[in-house]
């Protein structure tokens, strides 16, 4: 009994990444694919704007803006990218397992998905109408300054949201959205292809010629840019792997760029390689004498997660060394100090070690100081990325880089109120108020992303539109998006009216007397009819009376004056009555 116990106890301490797996984050995360010109980037969890840097990773409440002459690629992890234009703002809303929304302020911005039914829903909100792809395809959004919105699908089918209702519209179509408050569409067909779709069309061409999918499982992105950049090998050991084709003598994986911080992960890799993303966030990397570096992608049916660096730390007092994981070696993706790990297998190949001063790998700026030549014999070796408190500058991938102002988009635009069809989470909170719980950790990440807003944050970046009516499908025309509570129309308003005209009045006769035209000329909401009905109109008739006894007292005086002024009038008037 005791050496059955003692044989599970064996097993379980080496095996050690499944004990530690179960909290491993679970967000999902997009990758800054495409970089022409000076793109910059706003984190969810900071107000300044940076210089963006290709494969950066993007989370929920982060902000891309791509300025004059430039354009952006974000890809996300099911397949699906958007491509944005010249003047572009985008904002991601949402990044879950649910759903992927999106926010467009101002400019152009082509959307394609792969699978759809794969992908979970997707939304992309404006400032005047919620876009939900009903199916795999193409869809280019334009949104001018005042916040209009065109909607062009050129291959697909999508259902587009208001305050005041929902129609759909398929392939071929094109829907334009006028107005904030109160929308009106038009519906036609889709214009010609201009030369923002003929690029578009180039970069499609290009990512479905991958030979790279024969080898790496399909869910991975990334991939598309391995066949430009290095080419797939028959390892005896390993199978197919790939290799890099270009790079410096003295190369090493994970040596061309930087770590960042972001939460829940702590310290993400950032390759400034265009082929840096699928290579330093799956598999394990392996050192083949006839071949050199190559990455091994792992077994194409298996399920590979998202990691944020697969190496192995040393630290030092004044340093920090890495070296990438080889193949079968344990991932911990967090600081585990009871956990004791040996020397990774790649330490042994020359040059494989990267090692840098504190400072550098805290603020990205080269401190020249004395290095040991072997870190992993004289430092201390840990399982996980090294707890050490970030600064300011360890958001950035670029924190030397200087953002030009005309890089930098106009506040209005940014926080301007988008129609939403989804309620999208609070915003995280900020690298200020994460700090304090960073530091009183020791290092560790910050696992909750998003806090309780202020009142109105919320609304200060989405809308949540009212409940719409049913979607309609229509192929061609104008319309307006009518609220299900509107005012009461003219035809409404004219029929109540006529139905008092039908009430019978009380005087009959009086009606019959009334001018002629009189009908025509009373007011809308209050029918002169009902003045002529009042009692004002039987004084009159009493009023009528009294001259007529008046007269006839100055009759009954011209017979018999004395008697008339020995009379009382007020009885005189009571005999009348």
């Amino acid at each position: 009994m005791f050496k059955k116990a003692l044989i599970f106890l064996v097993l379980i301490l080496t095996i050690p990444s499944l004990n530690f797996a179960e909290d491993e984050p679970d967000d999902r995360v997009a990758r800054l694919s495409l970089i022409n010109g000076d793109v910059s980037i706003k984190r969810g969890d900071d107000k300044d704007w940076i210089a963006a840097s290709i494969n950066m990773p993007l989370q929920t409440g982060d902000y891309i803006y791509s300025p004059k002459g430039a354009k952006a690629e974000v890809q996300f992890d099911n397949g699906a990218h958007i491509r944005l234009s010249e003047n572009t703002d985008l904002g991601i809303l949402n990044l879950s397992g649910e759903i992927i929304q999106l926010k467009i302020g101002t400019g152009r911005a082509t959307l394609g998905i792969r699978e759809l039914s794969k992908s979970g829903a997707f939304e992309v909100d404006t400032s005047n109408a919620a876009i939900t792809p009903l199916a795999s395809g193409r869809y280019r959004i334009d949104v001018d300054e005042d916040g209009n919105t065109v909607l062009t699908i050129q291959k697909g089918k999508s259902e587009v949201t208001t305050d005041g209702g929902s129609v759909t519209i398929s392939n071929g179509q094109r829907i334009s959205i006028e107005g904030i408050d109160s929308q009106e569409y038009e519906i036609a067909q889709a214009d010609e292809r201009d030369a923002w779709d003929v690029w578009n069309d180039e970069r499609d061409g290009r990512l479905t010629a991958i030979k790279s999918k024969e080898y790496v499982p399909v869910y991975i992105i990334g991939v598309e840019d391995l066949d430009a950049h290095g080419r797939w090998v028959v390892a005896q050991e390993y199978g197919y792997v790939w290799t890099p084709t270009v790079v410096e003598v003295g190369w090493a994986p994970y040596r061309a760029g930087r770590w960042v911080w972001r939460d829940p992960w702590g310290w993400v890799w950032v390759s400034y390689e265009p082929w840096g993303w699928a290579p330093y966030h799956y598999g394990r990397w392996a050192f083949a004498p006839s071949i050199g570096w190559c990455w091994v992608p792992g077994e194409r049916r298996a399920v590979w997660r998202w990691r944020p660096g697969l190496v192995r730390f040393a630290m030092g007092p004044s340093w920090v060394a890495w070296v990438p994981l080889g193949p079968r070696e344990v991932y911990y993706w967090r600081h585990t100090p009871s956990v004791s790990v040996g020397v990774s297998v790649n330490v042994n190949i020359t040059n494989s070690v990267t090692i840098v001063h504190r400072d550098t790998f805290l603020r990205g700026v080269k401190v020249s100081a004395p290095l040991p030549p072997n870190p992993f014999k004289v430092g201390k070796i840990i399982a996980g990325p090294p707890l050490i408190v970030p600064t300011k500058a360890s958001l950035a991938p670029l924190p030397t880089k200087v953002v030009p102002r005309y890089a930098v988009p106009s506040p209005k635009v940014i926080h301007r109120p988008a129609v939403v069809k989804t309620t999208p989470p609070p915003a995280p909170k900020t690298f200020y108020e994460k700090k304090k719980e960073i530091k009183a950790s020791g290092g560790l990440p910050v696992k909750e992303l998003t806090h309780s807003p202020k009142t109105g944050e919320v609304k200060k970046e989405a809308i949540k539109s009212k409940q719409a009516m049913p979607a309609r499908e229509i192929k061609s025309g104008k319309g307006t998006f009518k609220p299900k509570e509107t005012k009461p129309s003219p035809i409404e308003r004219e029929r109540r009216n006529e139905s008092k005209k039908e009430i019978a009045p009380k005087n009959p006769d009086k009606k019959k007397a009334l001018p002629e035209g009189r009908k025509e000329t009373r007011p809308e909401k209050r029918p002169e009819t009902r003045k002529e009905k009042k009692p004002p109109v039987v004084k009159k008739e009493g009023v009528k009376k009294q001259k007529a006894i008046k007269e006839n007292k100055e009759d009954k005086s011209i017979k018999g004056q004395r008697e008339d002024k020995e009379m009382d009038p007020r009885k005189g008037r009571k005999k009348d009555d």
